[in-house]
């Protein structure tokens, strides 16, 4: 018997063992084709009629950092993100804002799933300066934690009640006018949440939505979550 064939054909799969063989060509279509993630940053207060919008601050795929970009004068930013880099951390301008009279404080992470991009979802992240953090914190009965996290949904469609798996302070919810007390709102806010050794936590609301799922949490920083209620 002719056993060359055979033995030829161990070698090769001791070599792939090794990692000395080159590896397979991943199929072109693979995590490969990238999504416009665009949307709009500003303040914590800025509303419709007196809109406040931050500029300047740096949007960064966490897990690729030449994926950057910065926020424009009316605080709009565009990233080009491939499905494995749907986090992006996001580093607050070093300047003051204008229209809100201090400089923001806490940085963020936002959540990017492409489902919410193609589904054409609008993003709109919110920022507290310094002088805010103190007051809003103060006005619902809990001082901010730097030891734990936040998380500022964004909702598209009709506004239902969210809930999340973590302890956390009392959540807040924006008409689009004023913060008060509630879990239902066109922004909904969940302060000091209590991180997990997972450090997510799960975001849930009844009925069906695009976006919806566990969300990174990290120390003093406000994580970014846009859903689409159907």
């Amino acid at each position: 018997m002719d056993r060359a064939p055979a033995l030829i054909a161990l070698a090769l799969a001791l070599a792939a063992c090794d990692g000395t063989a080159a590896a397979p060509d991943a199929p072109a279509d693979v995590d490969l084709v990238d999504f416009a993630f665009t949307g709009t940053f500003v303040d914590w207060d800025s509303t419709s009629a007196a809109p406040c919008p931050i500029a300047g601050a740096t949007w960064t795929a966490t897990y690729d950092d030449h994926r950057t970009t910065t926020t424009d004068a009316a605080g709009v930013f565009t990233l080009a993100l491939a499905s494995y880099t749907a986090l992006v951390d996001v580093t607050p301008p070093a300047e003051p804002s204008i229209c809100a009279r201090g400089t923001y404080a806490l940085p963020g992470i936002a959540i990017a799933p492409p489902a919410v991009a193609l589904a054409g979802g609008t993003v709109v992240a919110r920022s507290l300066t310094q002088a805010r953090v103190a007051t809003f914190y103060a006005a619902i009965g809990s001082a901010f934690d730097p030891t734990r996290g936040n998380l500022l949904i964004h909702v598209n469609g009709t506004p239902r009640a969210f809930s999340i798996t973590e302890l956390h302070a009392a959540v807040q919810a924006y008409s689009g006018a004023v913060w008060s007390a509630g879990d239902t709102g066109v922004d909904v806010y969940f302060p000091n949440i209590e991180i997990p050794m997972s450090k997510r936590a799960t975001v849930t609301v009844a009925g069906n939505a695009i976006g919806l799922g566990a969300v990174q949490l990290a120390p003093g920083a406000i994580t970014y979550m846009t859903v689409i209620l159907r």
